[in-house]
């Protein structure tokens, strides 16, 4: 399956020197209209729960979970060809990695921050093809959502596409990954869309369920 270039990129991507900084933002995300995702048990190894927009798709898929914001989004997402967004589009994957499995990663350290930090480092090691060098990667940031969540941001643009790469820490023993990448410009209101979708994220299942997969 092939999502977006973007997308695909991001999983060996090559990224640039950057900084940690920290942003004091404020989020207003209106979830009231929005419906609950659930997976069923033991469905393909995915064990969450999570609120997105109603006109919103989901799927699941080796573990994981593709969330777009439009049929044609999804087609796109699962298409066997490289495709480009058009305006309207955007698509989303969300894995979950328990703690432990960051010693695979050579990433040490329990903190958000460090996490993120090591988490880009391992990436930019991973190869420097042509392709990856056109991609635009700006500074590790540190997102203060609420008191209870912390998202750490790395963007990712290219001329066709606009994108951002979110860890996170759903519980002591679980982060997440999110990569999300649309048509340029709207970036800016999808990514309040995903933060929304991360906020309301529950992992239902186990560490060993996690490890079994």
């Amino acid at each position: 399956m092939k999502r977006f270039t973007l997308i695909a990129v991001l999983v060996v991507l090559a990224i640039s020197p950057f900084t940690a900084l920290a942003q004091d933002e404020e989020f207003d995300i209106d979830t009231s209209s929005w419906q609950t995702f659930e997976a069923e048990e033991g469905e393909d190894d995915v064990f969450v729960k999570f609120m997105y927009p109603e006109d919103w798709l989901t799927e699941v898929q080796f573990g994981g979970l593709i969330i777009a914001s439009s049929e044609s989004a999804l087609e796109k997402a699962n298409s066997e060809e490289e495709t480009q967004p058009e305006e309207g589009e955007f698509i989303a994957t969300i894995q979950l990695l328990p703690t432990e499995f960051l010693s695979f990663f050579e990433i040490e350290g329990d903190d958000l921050e460090a996490v993120t930090t090591e988490m880009a480092a391992f990436f930019t090691a991973e190869s420097d093809t042509e392709e990856e060098a056109q991609l635009e990667v700006g500074e590790v940031s540190i997102i203060e959502f609420s008191e209870e969540l912390s998202i750490g941001r790395v963007p990712v643009t290219d001329e066709n596409i606009e994108g951002v790469l979110l860890v996170f820490q759903l519980t002591e023993e679980v982060y997440g990954v999110a990569i999300g990448a649309g048509y340029p410009g709207e970036l800016e209101d999808n990514e309040l869309v995903l933060y929304g979708i991360i906020s309301t994220l529950e992992f239902t299942g186990t560490v060993e369920d996690l490890m079994a997969q």
